[in-house]
């Protein structure tokens, strides 16, 4: 029987979810991942390795060519690559496989799956959760499609970790800096501590020049930094609502 194929390769896939030019670098960490997930030790006529049974749901092999023209993404299966990083970043390379495997050898007994292991975070974990934005609403809308009958993992897309409203539901690009380059994340969590305590103390004008201080410095997108900057918009929109109010009655008081 004849297997349809994607004229894109697993990396031409990964650019476009990462929404980068086919010209640009690809993050080698990126790129080892999705070789250790979909072709690490699977050659043409060896059984599928029990821990990566799920290969042939997504791959299909050349009989010859390069190690990169060899694995081909069977047709309509694009969005698992998509996936792949999707759970690379929630749970690692090693956990991803087992991810995919379990789901796999789940496929008619949804009932039996688990994945809470999405819910254990590093410190690291927590530090990058936060100044990224990524709650824990966003975990359990993955992890509910994981569990879900009407959810296929290998044709369909999960929600991205990264997202903050309908618009950005799939956006993975923060990803192409994180494995870019260091980034310290402590340092960015105690400068937007330092920020959030002068706003607890009502001393605005301090904790945005924080902010902006914290902006500047920083190399990728933290929308903790946006969202601490609504919430004195907010604060502050409703302090001059309440001294408009105040105003009117003094004046309703004066004619009186």
């Amino acid at each position: 029987m004849t297997t349809n194929i994607e004229t894109l390769s697993i990396n031409q896939f990964a650019k476009r979810f990462l929404k980068l030019a086919e010209s640009d670098s690809f993050p080698k960490k990126l790129h080892d991942v999705l070789q250790n997930v979909f072709t690490k030790g699977h050659r043409k006529g060896e059984s599928h390795p029990e821990r990566a049974q799920y290969r042939q749901k997504v791959i299909f092999i050349h009989s010859s060519g390069a190690h990169n023209q060899k694995h081909a993404v069977i047709e309509g299966r694009s969005y698992t690559i998509y996936n792949a990083l999707v759970l690379f970043y929630l749970v690692g390379t090693s956990q991803t496989q087992k991810f995919f495997q379990h789901y796999y050898l789940t496929q008619n007994e949804p009932e039996k799956r688990d994945f809470s292991v999405l819910h254990q975070q590093s410190t690291q974990q927590y530090l990058e959760y936060f100044c990224l934005g990524v709650v824990q609403e966003n975990i359990d809308q993955i992890e509910a499609c994981l569990l879900a009958k009407d959810f296929d993992l290998f044709t369909q897309r999960l929600p991205s970790p990264f997202s903050v409203d309908l618009t950005t539901s799939y956006d993975l690009t923060p990803m192409v800096k994180l494995y870019d380059q260091s980034i310290p994340w402590k340092d960015y969590m105690a400068k937007y501590q330092q920020a959030e305590l002068h706003f607890e103390n009502k001393e605005f004008e301090q904790a945005r020049r924080r902010l902006v201080e914290l902006k500047q410095e920083a190399i990728i997108r933290l929308p903790a930094i946006e969202a601490l900057n609504r919430k004195m918009d907010a604060e502050l929109k409703e302090a001059d609502e309440a001294w408009d109010y105040l105003q009117t009655l003094l004046n309703e008081n004066k004619v009186n």
